[in-house]
């Protein structure tokens, strides 16, 4: 075996010495899962395709230099074993980067090794278009709905803690460099919920075994606004975002009536089979674990968003509880990390008195413009106040925050709050996309799902466009994504239809017209991405119904006339249990 190793490693000092280097390759952009995939391939973790799919990476990033017609159109059917052998090397050192690729693009632009290229830099993936794949489903005889009711003094505490089983809440990101669909989602059983990971690279054809997300008993069912988050980075490494919720005497005590929850970043650097890393957000000593007396900060309805230049920036609502003798104000507070995601900056407080129960979202430009989403309260808590969408801005990289500005002058009157995702997204030329639910819109144009762009950095917006909605239309979540064709993408339910009816539609970015609008399938917590013409949509089942006999003659619950109710009669159980995805190649 050492003879053999001594003679593959000649003939890689053979090619390297008798073939000259084409001056491109680029060795030190060669992401770490490349190279890692490399060693799985070589120990027979991982099959040829996956390796090769690293070495078409490398090409289509240019990072490898071959001419393209001199490469097949065709993945190799078998690559020889001297070089699965070479490949456990390089991840073992023994060979250097700028060793194995230069000698790769020498063995690819010779056919020795064949890989698909993609002159366009785009998605190679043979997708199933617009069918609908049911991609996991709880087992039959699952509990969904139970309740176990947990009381510490009657008088005084009382809350519920949803037990019931079932898979919910799932999220997707679309990674361009691995061409492939991934999908998380929650799973519930025996009341222990678990984050799982899933992959498709062929169009969702088949799918990974998935893997945990989580740490083991640390995850929960968000609270009624979006599910695990994920993102790629620019290296390939894979993120996700979820919650931890803790209901107990203590948390009840420091004020916390729906209970303390933790944000958890995590990370995967091997294309999503491990999750090795697992980062608390918020400052030390805020923690449920570790708070000094007064301190404590339950973190929710979070975001967060990767730039070009690899920092991981997130946003979420802070809120103290009921602490040294009064209540606080919810606030938003965002922090970053140049670490990818192992340590964070002190956290930095974008606005205080905010709706304390709907989604944040935030996004950067590596020029320091960032921006953060948000539902703004104006108004007294405890009786009917203002609750627009608003965005806030940094021109600091997010140091200092300047006050926010209005997407839409909605009037949303409420007292109480819409548990929704509203979303944003930024375009190739740095505009800025967002979509938001409203149960105001003084106008004849009435509640619903709306979309602004801002093209000045969040200063002013176009005037509102309606996306969905009637004269009744209770709080539902929309999802926005902009694609590498700048074309705005959105996701969302109706929850006036029994078991709810899920949608996307476009947003036509020379005229501002909605098209493309058509219902997706059943369901609710819809999620979407789109990269490289390639989208795909997310979502899980569910028993929302409404009860129609507190509907007045014009169709509008009673109960708003006032601004006195944000729900309406709208009854959300959340999933039947089953997640669906769908996949659609714009190119074809």
């Amino acid at each position: 075996m050492q003879i053999r190793k001594y003679v593959i490693l000649g003939l890689f000092a053979a090619i390297l010495l008798y073939v000259p280097s084409s001056g491109s390759a680029n060795a030190e952009s060669v992401p770490n899962w490349v190279k890692t995939n490399a060693g799985w391939w070589a120990s027979g973790d991982i099959d040829q395709q996956s390796f090769i799919q690293g070495i078409e990476y490398l090409v289509n990033q240019g990072i490898i230099s071959v001419p393209v017609q001199k490469v097949s159109g065709e993945k190799s059917e078998t690559v020889p074993d001297w070089i699965k052998n070479t490949a456990g090397w390089w991840a073992e050192d023994a060979i250097s980067d700028a060793e194995f690729v230069r000698a790769v693009e020498f063995l690819v632009a010779e056919n020795i090794i064949s890989v698909q290229v993609d002159a366009l830099n785009e998605i190679k993936m043979p997708t199933s278009i617009g069918k609908t794949i049911t991609l996991a489903k709880s087992p039959e005889g699952t509990n969904f709905e139970s309740q176990e009711m947990d009381y510490y003094d009657e008088d005084k505490y009382k809350f519920a803690k949803q037990t019931g089983d079932g898979m919910a809440y799932p999220g997707v990101v679309i990674d361009g460099d691995r061409s492939a669909v991934h999908v998380t989602y929650a799973d519930t059983v025996n009341g222990v919920t678990n984050i799982l990971f899933t992959s498709t690279y062929d169009g969702g054809n088949t799918w990974t075994d998935p893997t945990i997300v989580n740490e083991p008993g640390i995850a929960s069912r968000p609270h009624m606004a979006g599910g695990a988050m994920l993102q790629v980075g620019p290296e390939g490494e894979i993120y996700a975002l979820y919650g931890h919720s803790i209901k107990n005497k203590k948390v009840m005590d420091e004020g916390f009536g729906h209970g303390y929850t933790y944000t958890i970043l995590a990370r995967s650097d091997d294309g999503g089979k491990t999750w090795p890393m697992h980062t608390l957000i918020g400052d030390p000593n805020t923690h449920y674990h570790d708070a000094a007396n007064g301190m404590m900060h339950s973190k929710t309805f979070e975001s967060f968003s990767i730039r070009d230049d690899g920092r991981v920036y997130v946003a979420w609502l802070d809120s103290r509880g009921q602490q040294n003798g009064g209540y606080t104000t919810g606030q938003v507070r965002m922090q970053y990390s140049d670490t990818n995601g192992e340590s964070f900056s002190k956290s930095v407080i974008v606005k205080n008195k905010v709706c304390p129960c709907c989604a944040t979202d935030i996004c950067s430009k590596t020029t320091g413009e960032t921006f953060v989403q948000y539902r703004n309260v104006i108004g007294n808590y405890g009786e009917p106040n203002y609750r627009d969408i608003v965005v806030s801005k940094s021109d600091d990289h997010g140091a200092v925050w300047n006050p926010p500005e209005l997407v839409g002058d909605d009037g949303y009157e409420t007292n109480g709050c819409a548990h929704v995702v509203s979303s944003m997204a930024l375009d190739s030329n740095g505009y800025l996309h967002a979509a938001w639910y409203t149960g105001g819109r003084s106008n004849a144009e009435g509640p619903g799902l709306y979309y602004a762009v801002s093209k000045d950095d969040a200063e002013t917006w176009s005037y509102p466009l309606k996306v969905w909605g009637e004269t009744f239309f209770p709080p539902a979540h929309i999802k926005i994504t902009v694609g590498t064709d700048d074309v705005p993408r959105m996701a969302w339910s109706d929850r006036t239809v029994d078991g709810g009816a899920v949608y996307t539609a476009a947003v036509n970015p020379n005229t501002g017209k909605l098209t493309e609008v058509q219902e997706v399938g059943i369901g609710d917590n819809a999620w979407i991405s789109s990269v490289g013409g390639v989208t795909a949509m997310t979502w899980n089942s569910s028993s929302v119904w409404v009860d129609e006999d507190k509907l007045d003659e014009d169709g509008v619950f009673e109960d708003w006339k006032d601004g006195q109710y944000t729900g309406g009669n709208v009854k959300d159980k959340q999933t039947k249990g089953e997640i669906f995805v769908r996949i659609w190649d714009d190119r074809l």
